[in-house]
């Protein structure tokens, strides 16, 4: 009976029989686990390239070559004379492509970093990638990233975006294994830190799998946006559960105490804000800063705490989203005025749809209940405040140097005080 009740429970619901499986919810083959024998982040970039080319091209021959650039990782040096050589690895989030890490690329290239992107196994190709990938796989990706980044730098920034924050954390509660860069600090894009409790039946997924194959899916959807999935595996969630089982057990005693910049929206229905803000807590840098959309105000006692008002009438916007921090409003695709609009939880109920697809919308903003009952929503893909979120940025980043600096000649001068005195000779 209990395992009836399961199989119930796992049937399609409204609008998710009429979607037939395709080919595209198939694994390729060339992505579901990380593998590199090359010698230098170029070698790693030009496998990736030619990995998405023949994954993408079996499904379309007709490939644009702007999909294989915007899924592809890439790397950015910054202009000649900048300054002081800085570097920054960047994680992009479930689902996701690097294509959404290229406007903070180049504000931080502008900002004489070297900028490093990686692609995490299962994304950029096909969703059924994703069907295979273990989170394992992920966290190898970015330790692969900082071991070739460790060619030309001695220490680093890692910047992540929802799974790439987990991972990003993850990767700084170890001990830096010999030859590879140390860890400056940690730059945070809504980092997914919990998972709700009802994503444990997906980790026991493959149980049913191979009986009802599209009980594989949590979401079978048209797929269209070129750089982000919009399928969705019942793995992807499962692996995503586990990762954050696993970083509990290192922050359960082992929480970094490096500079730590997030921005998080309270509205997020992706990711519990609430747990990053009680992981904000216990890490005590004087130069951390939190940047926290709100369309309240939550009584905040910590002042490294800064609040955004996520409301503009003017723009009908009702609150920051999930998907809504890291994109400037003039990005081409996801942008204000973009060629592609967050939908797809009305694709159940196509006049809905269709009015958000034509940008008909009441307002935007997160999808909630809140919302919901305000009319037609159109999920916000990009940030209205991304000046001041830059501006945010650049202070945390000007800060975390001086104390990196100051922490440093403190330490050389104790270190002095117990050298025993050179000899004459």
């Amino acid at each position: 009976m209990a395992a009836l009740s399961i199989i119930i429970l796992l049937l399609p619901g409204p609008g998710r029989a009429e979607t037939p499986l395709a080919q595209r919810h198939t694994p390729s083959g060339l992505n579901d686990q990380l593998t590199f024998s090359g010698a230098t982040f170029a070698d790693y970039i030009a496998t990736q390239r030619q990995m998405i080319g023949a994954a993408r091209r079996s499904l379309d021959p007709q490939t644009p070559q702007m999909v294989i650039d915007g899924n592809s990782p890439f790397m950015l040096a910054p202009e000649a004379g900048c300054g002081p050589a800085r570097a920054v690895l960047m994680i992009h989030g479930l689902t996701d492509s690097p294509y959404w890490l290229r406007p903070l690329a180049d504000v931080f290239r502008q900002q004489c970093f070297h900028v490093y992107t990686i692609l995490l196994p299962g994304h950029g190709t096909r969703p059924g990638d994703l069907t295979r990938v273990g989170w394992e796989d992920w966290d190898a990706a970015v330790r692969l990233g900082i071991r070739l980044a460790a060619q030309q730098h001695h220490e680093l920034y890692l910047l992540g975006y929802s799974l790439g924050g987990t991972l990003a954390i993850l990767q700084a509660t170890r001990r830096p294994a010999p030859g590879t860069p140390a860890i400056k600090g940690l730059i945070l894009f809504a980092p997914a830190l919990h998972i709700d409790a009802q994503a444990i039946i997906t980790r026991f997924h493959g149980l049913w799998d191979w009986l009802l194959p599209r009980q594989a899916w949590l979401d079978i959807a048209p797929d269209v946006d070129p750089f982000k999935y919009e399928s969705f595996p019942m793995n992807a969630a499962a692996q995503i559960h586990r990762l954050t089982w696993e970083l509990d057990d290192h922050l359960d005693d082992n929480v970094p105490q490096l500079p730590l910049f997030i921005a998080l929206s309270e509205q997020d229905r992706t990711v519990d804000s609430a747990a990053t803000l009680q992981f904000f807590a216990r890490n005590r840098h004087p130069a951390s800063r939190l940047l926290l959309y709100s369309n309240a105000a939550p009584t905040l006692s910590d002042p490294r705490i800064v609040l955004q008002d996520s409301r503009d009438a003017a723009r009908h916007i009702v609150s920051s989203a999930h998907t809504a921090l890291l994109l400037p409003p003039e990005e081409p695709h996801y942008g204000a005025a973009g060629d592609y609009v967050l939908c797809n939880h009305y694709l159940d109920q196509l006049p809905l749809w269709q009015r958000c697809r034509q940008r008909d919308e009441d307002v935007l903003g997160e999808i909630s209940t809140d919302t919901l009952q305000q009319g037609v929503v159109r999920r916000l893909s990009y940030n209205p405040w991304y000046t001041s979120m830059l501006d945010q940025l650049r202070t945390f980043i000007a800060t975390s140097e001086q104390q990196i600096g100051s922490t440093r000649m403190l330490k050389k001068a104790v270190h002095g005080l117990f050298q025993p005195a050179k000899q004459k000779l």
